[in-house]
């Protein structure tokens, strides 16, 4: 049985390839360069980029791997015909695009009019890995440091690069996900969710809410004590307000829930949500903004000498800012749970006052 280790950037998943046995390990880009990427050795290095793209003044390390790439290396370089052509790159062999097609897409058309026209389908380095995993006839893949988590710039390319490991699974290769991956992980449709969110799961959020926010608040509160007791211990204040601001949060995803739990049908859409979420996502900018201009009259005047009015108008904000945050949060997630993503229900606090 032949196997191939196919390895990205990715952190999430890159701790499990200490434990690859693979018979071949095929890299990509510049991940020679990168520290905390730990390859047992390369067989096999993927460039698609073309040059310009690869070498661009905004990488950092696009010098180093213009030196790199200029080297001899034990490995082929896989690389676009036209970049062969420049003789720069010694180790560089064409990838067999064409071929691969021919192999594994001819029966992927698109019929416009009366025409038939054949289709490609690519959208990562990744993909064109696979691709020559499969028309190589490997047995097995496993994916390392390859995730496309839909939560990063890299989320566009999860659908192609599922699609090629369903191409894979189809062609009798076995794929290897560590258990980490976000790669083909979703809940069951039909059987675990259907594409609106239930007023019973939403229910059940608010209520695990609600008992995160009583322990934030009992902190609150013990915070606010120290704070009577002497009100020019800003360290006190400051305990406070931080304090204060993770109860916000939970208190404004309660409420956003409680309004979504007044839609009268049994169901929520995925579009009711959105419509929603964008009124708190105003709403939130512009308290912040108000908050982020008060709190730098504050620092200059000195709290000492702010005049109560403009203190207690700080606060007001600063409280909405955060409800609205969490009520934005809590729209997004459940969006996500609609859209058939795996989501972790704890809120964050994403925004710092400058």
């Amino acid at each position: 049985m032949r196997s191939v280790a196919i390895i990205g950037f990715s952190e999430l998943t890159l701790p499990y390839l200490k434990d690859s046995k693979a018979d071949e390990y095929w890299t990509m880009n510049h991940v020679v360069l990168i520290d905390y990427v730990k390859m047992p050795r390369i067989d096999r290095l993927f460039e698609i980029h073309k040059r310009e793209w690869y070498l661009r003044g905004e990488q950092t390390k696009s010098r180093n791997y213009n030196k790199w790439l200029k080297k001899k290396h034990p490995f082929p370089i896989y690389m676009q015909e036209e970049e062969l052509n420049t003789g720069l790159v010694p180790s560089a062999v064409k990838y067999p695009f064409q071929e691969i097609c021919d192999d594994l897409l001819p029966g992927l058309i698109k019929v416009i009019g009366v025409e038939e026209t054949h289709l490609t389908y690519f959208t990562s380095t990744a993909s064109f890995m696979f691709a020559l995993a499969i028309h190589e006839k490997f047995d097995q893949i496993e994916l390392y440091g390859v995730d496309m988590d839909s939560d990063t710039e890299w989320g566009y390319q999860k659908p192609c690069g599922e699609f090629w490991l369903g191409l894979a699974l189809g062609r009798g290769i076995k794929v290897i996900l560590p258990e980490t991956s976000n790669l083909c992980s979703a809940p069951i449709y039909g059987y675990e969710i259907v594409p609106y969110i239930d007023k019973l799961n939403v229910k059940a959020i608010i209520e695990a809410y609600q008992e995160k926010h009583k322990v934030l608040r009992d902190e609150m509160l013990l915070a606010g004590v120290e704070v009577e007791k002497d009100p020019d211990n800003f360290d006190a204040t400051d305990h406070y307000l931080s304090a204060s601001s993770w109860v916000y949060l939970y208190e404004g995803a309660i409420m956003a829930g409680g309004r979504l739990m007044q839609i009268k049908d049994s169901y929520i859409s995925r579009q009711q949500i959105e419509i929603k979420r964008a009124d708190y996502l105003r709403n939130m900018e512009e308290n912040k903004a108000f908050v982020n201009t008060a709190k730098g009259q504050i620092d200059l005047a000195g709290r000492e000498n702010v005049p109560d009015n403009v203190w207690r108008s700080y606060l007001t904000a600063r409280a909405n800012m955060f409800a609205n945050l969490g009520a934005m949060q809590l729209h997004k997630k459940l969006m996500r749970i609609i859209d058939f993503r795996n989501v972790k229900m704890e809120l964050a606090m994403e925004v710092i006052e400058d």
